[in-house]
């Protein structure tokens, strides 16, 4: 697991991106989600892609990177989408083998991300209608998973990371 210690929320300023004036919100320079449009009233969708494409704006154009966000007690988790996820490897852009409904790279290496204390404050003044109370609480079965995520991610068995990503 990797625990939040730096967060942003920086304005999408490129013209040719879909979402020019929306915002991205970074985590330890890790991209969450590009699309956020209005953080008065943004809320995590319940699955999502932390990068939607800056082109055509559709999520899914491109594989990976597929997100959901959990509390426990009083903090989030950012986790794969684990009831989507058939196998838990990497998806490989060569030879279009792996989860394309994987999550971004640094969960593969690092694990579940952490957002609690001082940072989860930050998070809810950068984006003042997320609260602990519109986020659904970790079931029994994504704790699970976890687990075994955090195995994998732990003893990185062959196969899990894509091999152009060690």
């Amino acid at each position: 697991m990797w625990k939040a210690t730096k967060i942003e929320l920086v304005k999408n300023e490129d013209p040719e991106s879909y979402f020019v004036d929306f915002f991205t919100l970074k985590i330890n320079d890790v991209i969450i989600c590009n699309t956020i449009q209005d953080t008065e009233n943004f809320e995590f969708p319940d699955d999502f892609q932390n990068v939607n494409c800056e082109y055509c704006g559709v999520e899914g154009c491109s594989p990976t990177g597929y997100l959901m966000v959990r509390k426990q007690q009083t903090s989030l988790l950012f986790l794969p989408i684990f009831h989507i996820i058939d196998e838990f490897n990497e998806f490989n852009f060569e030879t279009d083998e792996g989860e394309r409904e994987c999550p971004p790279h640094r969960w593969f290496t690092d694990g579940i991300l952490i957002v609690d204390g001082d940072e989860l404050n930050l998070l809810f003044e950068l984006i003042p209608s997320l609260s602990l109370s519109n986020i659904p609480e970790i079931s029994d079965s994504e704790v699970d998973s976890l687990i075994t995520w955090e195995s994998l991610v732990r003893d990185k068995p062959s196969g899990f990371i894509y091999d152009n990503n060690l």
